[in-house]
């Protein structure tokens, strides 16, 4: 997940769904997402522009300042909480608190829990990421998880699965929502 710091916060942000690849902000998202994520860590081009259009449960997010995309985010929508898969924010723009806006936005639109996975803190940009979301209120659960990969014969990768349940965390358990990530995100079992 892309970094951010504290910062100000831009006076004309919005969220806005981006509902295929004709509208004229997804060339900027798409490009934003790969150079944000090394290939192990997001799925093949043509497979997120597929899920666009038949996944109604997974949607794409741009995040923007004066209608000007500056970010993304990409969500799953599911029964008992939504899961975050991608945050990123343009590198020009980031520490100027788009990304708590972006959080502050999903909390009170998805009225549901959140969560999300973090990379393990093995270094000064994990570390940071983490604090982040910390900030905010997020929580690691206490299991171990991974994540399975996106291509087939990818490694499963150590990280730390976070949560924010501003309601509590009722219903919200560690192995029903691995299980969900899982089989409808990953499309693997669990292992």
């Amino acid at each position: 997940m892309a970094n951010e710091t504290d910062g100000s916060v831009p006076t004309a942000f919005s969220v806005e769904r981006l509902g295929d690849c004709t509208d004229s902000r997804h060339a900027y998202v798409e490009s934003l997402w790969v150079r944000s994520f090394p290939e192990s860590e997001r799925r093949e081009t043509a497979e997120q522009r597929a899920l666009l259009q038949t996944e109604p449960r997974f949607a794409l997010w741009a995040l923007c300042c004066d209608r000007v995309p500056v970010g993304l985010l990409t969500t799953w929508d599911f029964d008992g909480f939504v899961f975050m898969e991608h945050l990123a924010i343009d590198p020009a723009r980031q520490s100027q608190g788009i990304g708590r806006r972006a959080i502050d936005w999903a909390v009170a639109t998805m009225a549901r829990p959140l969560v999300l996975e973090v990379e393990l803190p093995n270094g000064t940009p994990s570390r940071r990421r983490i604090a982040f979301y910390e900030r905010l209120g997020f929580q690691a659960f206490s299991q171990a998880y991974e994540q399975p990969p996106y291509r087939a014969g990818g490694p499963f990768v150590a990280m730390r699965l976070l949560y924010l349940a501003p309601g509590g965390l009722a219903g919200l358990e560690f192995d029903a929502v691995r299980a969900t990530l899982y089989r409808e995100v990953y499309r693997c079992e669990v292992r």
